[in-house]
């Protein structure tokens, strides 16, 4: 998210929008927003309404000012999306796709698999030759995670039980260190944000000005 935030200041200097730069520019993580990672399903530890329980940590009573950004995975659980919807209003920004990393520009993406796979052991007689196969709209799922789909399209022996990609969930293995080439590869690369990322930085900012003036 700081990758992508940073590029949208920076495609807003490339149009010319010089005051929405030194705007956006002026906030500063950890002083003017903060980012909190619930991971997953951890967020039922969380309650997002004043009151809070005994087995629940009231998130308002840290900080009222909530932008809950929910995998799209969590719609089907319960009354899950519906309740926060109710409990945090325009607070509340559910993700049309999976999960986040389904959201990762579609080069950067392949380019960054392509990069992990070098670093994994075991894929001898493998091959992750069709990942020129794999068309873009292939990752925009709301019901498949990146490392079930990269999985998918590995080339290996019937024989060998490794995921190389694929956790249980098919979400992507080995997210942070995911994670930490993707933004490698994007410091390197040049790129642009899809207007799905340009949508959900837009209603990052707009969150972080309004409740910084």
């Amino acid at each position: 998210m700081r990758t992508y935030l940073k590029k949208y200041i920076y495609e807003l200097k490339e149009k010319g929008d010089l005051d929405k730069v030194k705007q956006l520019s002026s906030y500063h993580e950890n002083l003017h927003y903060v980012f909190t990672e619930y991971q997953g399903s951890n967020i039922t530890h969380w309650a997002f309404d004043s009151e809070g329980s005994d087995t629940k940590t009231p998130a308002k009573r840290l900080n009222k000012n909530i932008l809950l950004i929910a995998d799209a995975d969590i719609d089907g659980k319960g009354d899950r999306v519906n309740e926060l919807k109710d409990t945090l209003g325009e607070g509340f920004y559910l993700l049309t796709w999976k999960e986040i990393e389904n959201y990762i520009p579609y080069s950067i993406l392949i380019e960054t698999a392509k990069q992990r796979w070098s670093t994994f052991n075991q894929n001898t007689n493998c091959s992750i030759d069709r990942f020129c196969n794999i068309e873009q709209k292939r990752f925009e799922k709301n019901n498949e995670g990146i490392g079930h789909i990269l999985e998918f399209y590995v080339d290996k022996p019937t024989e060998l039980d490794r995921k190389f990609y694929r956790d249980k969930s098919g979400t992507i293995k080995d997210k942070v260190k995911f994670c930490h080439t993707a933004i490698k590869v994007m410091s390197e690369d040049n790129w642009q944000l899809t207007p799905q990322l340009r949508e959900l930085c837009k209603k990052i900012w707009d969150h972080i000005e309004v409740h910084n003036k």
